[in-house]
């Protein structure tokens, strides 16, 4: 449900600011629309993801009775914040991965396009490919989701210290500051701590872009068909 109302944003967003005259260019349009759609996407999200992270802290069994009352948990201990708790933190992850997944991929795909149209044009064949090849997606897409994920791998280490903190002192505690995660995280390991688990984030959620982003040209191919 998140990705949808995510990518339905960012079509919407990011077709009116590539037509309109601005200084920006184009990739950062691309990067503006994408931090709409998550923040439009954090709605629903935030809530997933708070139930998801109480429930591998142990907090509640594997079930949906279980998952609508934590919800229901949070709302009754501090409403809408409750439900909402470590938005704030995902948004900090969230925003500047899929900034920098999607404005990588655009531009990615951009030049390769280009370079096929050159291709094409220099063997007297003047159709432009208009869409990527599946095996071009996968590519593509691979790479601009490794990247996006090493690149923010640090903001990954931050929430998940914060989080897991606050889970096992008390449900009802206040959410430990990002600062405080950064001091504890440079205290114990320095710097380099910031870059734990940086290969695995990217072996995890690289092959991600290997399924999305084929059948995300797919579906677009199929609708403008």
């Amino acid at each position: 449900p998140a990705c949808a109302v995510r990518m339905g944003t960012y079509e919407t967003v990011k077709a009116p600011l590539l037509r309109c005259d601005s200084a920006l260019p184009p990739s950062a349009r691309v990067a503006l629309a994408s931090g709409v759609s998550v923040v439009a996407s954090a709605l629903v999200r935030s809530p997933l993801d708070m139930v998801k992270t109480q429930m591998q802290a142990g907090m509640g069994s594997n079930s949906a009775d279980s998952a609508f009352g934590l919800l229901r948990e949070g709302w009754r201990d501090a409403g809408l914040r409750g439900v909402y708790r470590g938005a704030g933190l995902g948004l900090l992850r969230d925003v500047p991965f899929f900034s920098i997944n999607l404005a990588l991929y655009e531009q990615i795909k951009a030049a390769l396009l280009r370079y096929r149209a050159t291709r094409h044009q220099s063997t007297q064949d003047f159709s432009r490919p208009r869409d990527l090849s599946s095996s071009d997606a996968l590519l593509v897409g691979a790479a601009a989701q490794g990247v996006a994920g090493f690149c923010t791998n640090p903001i990954d280490v931050l929430k998940t210290r914060v989080q897991t903190t606050a889970a096992s002192s008390s449900r009802r505690a206040a959410l430990p500051s990002i600062g405080a995660a950064l001091r504890a995280v440079l205290s114990d390991t320095g710097a380099r701590g910031l870059l734990r688990g940086a290969a695995m984030r990217v072996a995890w959620i690289g092959p991600q872009g290997c399924v999305y982003y084929p059948v995300y040209e797919l579906v677009q191919q199929v609708l403008r068909s």
